[in-house]
């Protein structure tokens, strides 16, 4: 976008043929925090529909619906602030705000709505693995009550 000429008259901006130097790790080490943050949060409320026993393509379907809202409003007020560093002069603080712009518009779009459920709906109960084995239903009161733990067998 910003080694080439073609888009100079769309940002108003001279290119210089090149990226600025310090733009990749600023955009990497931005974008992994902002990712990690929407993805944390849609996948908490996948969980917390999965431990209260609600099947694996119910819980993604209620995770995903029930925090699009918060990301979707999040995700577009990111995208217009970033958007708005983008029309600023300094070419730097330019090329971060449009790649900005473009990937939180891109992870909020098209891997919260997409990726994110297609995978967990392929991978099924083994989303959890890393977790402890937990028994879905009415037992899982009681096992807490009782103190017992459910045992792994497979």
């Amino acid at each position: 976008m910003f080694q080439g000429t073609w888009a100079e008259g769309l940002l108003g901006f001279t290119s210089t043929g090149s990226v600025g130097s310090r733009v990749p790790l600023f955009l990497l080490v931005i974008l992994f925090g902002l990712s990690m943050d929407y993805q944390v949060f849609v996948i908490s409320r996948i969980r917390e529909a999965a431990l209260r026993g609600v099947p694996t393509r119910q819980a993604v379907l209620d995770g995903v619906g029930g925090s699009a809202s918060v990301v979707t409003s999040a995700a577009f007020v990111m995208v217009t602030v970033f958007a708005g560093f983008a029309t600023v002069h300094i070419m730097e603080l330019k090329q971060m705000g449009f790649a900005l712009a473009v990937a939180v518009l891109l992870d909020a779009a098209v891997i919260r709505i997409t990726v994110l459920p297609a995978l967990m709906l392929l991978l099924g109960d083994r989303c959890w693995w890393p977790g402890r084995p937990h028994r879905r239903g009415p037992h899982r009161a009681a096992d807490r009550a009782t103190g017992s733990v459910p045992q792994n067998i497979g």
